[in-house]
């Protein structure tokens, strides 16, 4: 079965600044796996492994909570070293979107996952 997560595509040009970011980031001593351009997004909840009929369910709540949401700007605001800056597995950009926290609210009562700090 698919791991499941629910997340917000970013718009080209910020993804274009995320990468210029990273790439000085990587001139830090870290063993590490970077992410593609392409694959920056906002992971809003993590629903873990879904069966096709699991996750056929939750595009049909999905699409019906997203039309009652508008745009959003965005704010980046602060590096996140993910668990802790010890043992770093991810890092992150914290995000700040009042609209978001209301929609990953909806979304975890709705699906049921597990949500994601936005900030």
């Amino acid at each position: 079965m698919p791991r499941v997560f629910v997340a917000i595509d970013l718009p080209s040009q910020l993804k274009k600044s995320l990468v210029k970011v990273q790439e000085r980031l990587k001139k830090l001593p870290l063993k590490a796996k970077w992410v593609e351009e392409p694959n920056f997004h906002i992971t809003l909840i993590f629903l873990g492994e879904k069966s096709k009929d699991e996750i056929r369910r939750i595009k049909k709540v999905l699409s019906q909570i997203c039309q009652e949401f508008e745009s959003e700007t965005i704010r980046i605001e602060k590096i996140k070293l993910i668990p802790n800056e010890n043992w770093i597995r991810v890092i992150a950009f914290g995000v700040f979107a009042n609209k978001l926290k209301k929609l990953q609210a909806e979304l975890v009562k709705e699906i049921d996952g597990d949500a994601k700090d936005l900030h």
